[in-house]
């Protein structure tokens, strides 16, 4: 008898636990229609074309940041070669 009762209690708690109100289900469907409308629109799809074009922009300003950081090690270290070497020798056409 004891077991009837845990067996009823479980399933009036899993019954009420999945009923959702219409008014919910009702929104959600509404709003998923409202952002499929936005999707379809001009504007959306004028800030996706913007949003990936930034992106291209940032990558672009990134691979020419790490060029010049790469081009100005290369000439740091030439100047550091460039000053191990000794000076050139005067001749007379330079005094």
């Amino acid at each position: 008898m004891r077991h009837k009762w845990y067996v009823a209690l479980a399933l009036v708690a899993l019954g009420t636990s999945s009923c959702r109100p219409a008014y919910q289900t009702d929104a959600d469907r509404e709003r998923r229609e409202r952002e499929r409308q936005d999707q379809d629109s001009a504007a959306y799809r004028a800030g996706e074309k913007a949003h990936q074009l930034a992106n291209k922009a940032e990558k672009a300003a990134e691979d020419a940041r790490r060029k010049l950081r790469e081009d100005a090690r290369k000439a740091r270290e030439g100047w550091r070669e460039g000053g191990k070497e000794p000076p050139p020798k005067k001749t007379e056409n330079d005094r």
